[in-house]
């Protein structure tokens, strides 16, 4: 077959499309679907040797646009740097299909519109709209999505229950990771989030087929640095909730809220309140970058003020000893 999309048209459960490395035109859309024993799979035969490049009158916002089921991508390169003409692309990766995975690509430069406009989309989206449930996006390399403090362009846009690990994203116009719509029963771990808006927002509102909320989603383990905002949950405003307010004449209106962490120097995160006591020897050596010396010799000041009954209540008092 010379292109993917032929290829996909003839694939039936239990088939691998294997793509050789060149350069393949985008606007790809797949159709066929697996089974849960026999998966249709769609593999780059060397890791982002296959490219897949905007054509010269793109007809479709998707480079990629599935809609099986029981479907793998495997190690593409989506490449959206060079636009030739027509619709431009709002989706590297746009899965609307169940238990799919998307694994091992390298997404880029997808989204790079003028202006921002209310069109979602993200490098790899994973959608509910076709009644998509249960995807996973592994080891994905998605970066420069969208332009930049665009909220509706993401890096990895998840709206069902999903698996969301060991990705590297950066870049991106607003989330790195965002869950939206239908998502939960999210897993998000192991991922990788930099210089985008905001590293990870979990969220669910404008529900296509759920009632939300966004419940039983686990993020951990993940590394979110350089963004605006690091990860946030936006909350959702219940009519029980609202009612209680309204009885104590409040005003209550949730918010997406970044998380703020701890800092005990008070310059970049919430100033931690404690006493010099309450952390100890061995923890303010660490922050102090002291040597093995000098933490046992804090270790001894705290021991003699100890059994002295001497508070140590900040820095003054330990030099006062």
């Amino acid at each position: 077959f010379r292109s993917i999309e032929r290829a996909g048209q003839a694939a039936f459960p239990d088939t691998t499309v294997h793509v050789a490395p060149g350069t393949y035109m985008g606007g790809i859309k797949t159709l066929a679907n697996g089974t849960p024993k026999a998966r249709v799979y769609y593999v780059s035969t060397q890791r982002w040797g296959a490219k897949i490049v905007p054509p010269l009158n793109s007809s479709s916002p998707s480079a990629w646009d599935n809609r099986g089921n029981y479907v793998d991508i495997v190690g593409f390169d989506v490449d959206g740097t060079i636009y030739q003409g027509g619709t431009k692309w709002l989706n590297g990766i746009y899965s609307g299909g169940s238990y799919d995975s998307i694994r091992d690509n390298h997404v880029h430069h997808i989204a790079t519109l003028d202006t921002c406009t209310s069109a979602e989309g993200a490098g790899v989206n994973i959608e509910s709209y076709y009644h998509g449930i249960n995807s996973e996006v592994i080891g994905n390399n998605v970066h420069d999505i969208g332009p930049a403090g665009c909220r509706a362009i993401q890096g990895i846009n998840i709206n069902t229950p999903a698996t969301v690990a060991n990705n590297i994203v950066y870049r991106a116009a607003f989330a790195g990771i965002h869950l939206w719509h239908d998502a939960t029963n999210v897993i998000v771990v192991n991922n990788t989030v930099s210089a985008s808006h905001s590293g990870i927002v979990v969220g669910g509102r404008d529900y296509y087929y759920t009632k939300g909320p966004d419940d039983f989603t686990h993020v951990s383990n993940n590394i979110v640095y350089d963004n605006k905002d690091g990860i946030s949950e936006v909350g959702e405003p219940k009519d029980f909730i609202l009612k209680r307010a309204s009885d104590m004449e409040l005003t209550f209106q949730p918010d997406q809220f970044s998380t703020v962490f701890w800092d005990v120097f008070g310059e970049q995160g919430h100033p931690v309140r404690a006493t010099v006591s309450d952390f100890g020897p061995q923890l303010l050596a660490k922050i102090l970058g002291a040597n093995e010396t000098q933490e046992q010799s804090l270790g001894l000041l705290f021991r003699y003020a100890d059994q002295n009954h001497l508070p140590l209540l900040d820095l003054s008092d330990l030099r006062s000893l």
